[in-house]
């Protein structure tokens, strides 16, 4: 698919070959998360029948400061299982600590609560895998750690995927 459509114009006052350059919009919503459950996932049931499954994931970064001291900053992502099979899986395998690998989207949603209007933004996980605790809890200094190239299927604890 080519995603550029060229067009050539001569600028007569400039004396030069303009090329004008007009993009087709591609867009994409697609969240990877490598982390740590931070809880215990919350499991919802409605009236309808059917369930969620909410829990925060942990995700590290470690970068050098100005005066070369090593600095871990963790961001925290709320995570929500809407598709039956991983409501199943979440019930029944994912604890806290648990190592994972996410692919979702992230949603934006907003509710009110005591009359006071909120907002949340969560990823909604379509795909799920389960990891070796070391792919995500080691420093980049560890031999244990994996790297982005090491992080391929053999290095998965379960080598099938959850999909919603």
């Amino acid at each position: 698919m080519n995603i550029f459509k060229n067009k050539k114009k001569y600028d007569f006052k400039k004396k030069k070959l303009i090329l004008h350059l007009k993009f087709k919009v591609i867009m994409l919503n697609k969240v990877i998360l490598i982390g740590n459950l931070g809880k215990d996932p919350e499991i919802k049931a409605f009236d309808n029948g059917n369930k969620i499954a909410q829990f925060s994931l942990a995700t590290n970064e470690t970068y050098k400061d100005r005066e070369g001291n090593r600095q871990k900053q963790t961001e925290w992502h709320n995570i929500v299982f809407k598709a039956s099979n991983l409501v199943t899986l979440a019930e029944k395998s994912l604890k806290k600590g648990d190592a994972l690998y996410i692919e979702g989207k992230i949603k934006r949603r907003e509710y009110e609560k005591d009359g006071i209007k909120r907002s949340v933004t969560e990823i909604i996980a379509d795909s799920v895998r389960f990891l070796p605790k070391s792919a995500v809890n080691s420093t980049s200094e560890d031999k244990d750690t994996l790297s982005h190239d090491e992080l391929d299927e053999d290095n998965f604890i379960d080598t099938d995927i959850f999909n919603a």
